[in-house]
């Protein structure tokens, strides 16, 4: 099986028809070939006894560049957002917030659901409930999203397998 993503591949399989492969792409294009996997398309990957474990420290990392002055006094929670938390749409205007702020809720939203696609499975709820608003977040939406990533930020050791 052979996975590939832009300029990324992971082959598993047979090693015998692992190295085959290996050595007639080899024929045709310049590669450099890794034994084992450490990292695939920005995934830490770790090898357990029969599992892989997957973290993204480093999109964790510029999470916390990006928001981390805005969450560092927020509580600490077991779980990324209130149990029954739903998102609505603002009934006003005026209650959306300003272009920046817009962008900058639409840029974690989307840190967030590149983190959540590949290992944090746990955010797929609050993501899901704050891509709702994307177009007209408010202040309401802004401080749900902060705590998502305060709960990311504090619980950065967690893998998937």
């Amino acid at each position: 099986m052979m996975a590939i993503y832009v300029d990324d591949c992971l082959m598993i399989g047979d090693q015998k028809a692992v190295k085959r492969a290996i050595e007639e792409i080899k024929k045709h294009f310049e590669i450099t070939h890794q034994e084992g996997i450490r990292e695939f398309i920005g995934c830490k990957v770790e090898q357990d006894t029969n599992q892989l474990l997957l973290s993204q420290p480093d999109l964790i990392k510029k999470l916390k560049e990006k928001f981390g002055d805005k969450v560092k006094n927020l509580k600490t929670n077991d779980t990324p957002a209130r149990p029954g938390t739903q998102v609505m749409r603002p009934t006003n205007e005026e209650e959306k917030l300003d272009y920046e702020l817009q962008t900058r809720y639409r840029s974690g939203v989307g840190s967030l659901l590149y983190l959540l696609k590949h290992s944090r499975h746990d955010l797929s709820n609050s993501v899901r409930e704050l891509s709702k608003v994307m177009d007209g977040a408010t202040k309401v939406h802004m401080k749900m999203l902060r705590r998502v990533i305060k709960f990311v930020i504090d619980t950065k050791e967690r893998k998937s397998f």
